[in-house]
C-alpha cells in the first residue's frame, strides 16, 4: 500500500514528533500528524514485518541483543533502576506512553511498533 519512501519519511515524522509530545507542547495540527505518520508506518509495518506474535518483552530483548546492550546499560539510558527494565522484558510490567517514547529512541524502534505491542499476549 505504502512504499518504503513514504514509510522512511512518516517514521522520521513520528520521531521527530514524540518527545514533543512527551514534553506536551504540540499543537493540534502536529497531532492530526501524529496521528496520520503513526497509521501510515503502522500499515506499512504490518505488511513488511508482520510481529503480532512479539510481546512488548521480547521486541525490547531482541532491540538488546541486536545492539549488543545490557538492560542495566539500557536502565542508565533511560534513568530508571535495571528492575524495571527487566520487568519490561520478562512482561511483567508496561512502560508508560512517555517511558515506550524514550525506550523506541534508545533502542532505534518504531514507536508505533512499540506501542503496537505494549499489550502482551499470555498462554
Amino acid at each position: 500500500m505504502y512504499t518504503e519512501e513514504q514509510y522512511r519519511y512518516a517514521l522520521a515524522r513520528v520521531e521527530a514528533l514524540l518527545p514533543r509530545m512527551e514534553d506536551e507542547t504540540m499543537s493540534a495540527p502536529e497531532e492530526q500528524e501524529l496521528a496520520i505518520m503513526s497509521d501510515v508506518v503502522a500499515s506499512y509495518e504490518e505488511e513488511h514485518y508482520p510481529l503480532e506474535s512479539l510481546t512488548l518483552g521480547e521486541l525490547i530483548s531482541y532491540a538488546l541483543k541486536e545492539q549488543g546492550k545490557s538492560q542495566a546499560e539500557l536502565a542508565r539510558e533511560l534513568g530508571i533502576s535495571p528492575s524495571r527494565v527487566s520487568d519490561f522484558v520478562n512482561d511483567k510490567s508496561e512502560p508508560s506512553l512517555s517511558l515506550a517514547g524514550r525506550i523506541c529512541q534508545a533502542l532505534g524502534l518504531s514507536a508505533e511498533l512499540v506501542l503496537g505491542c505494549a499489550t502482551p499476549t499470555y498462554a
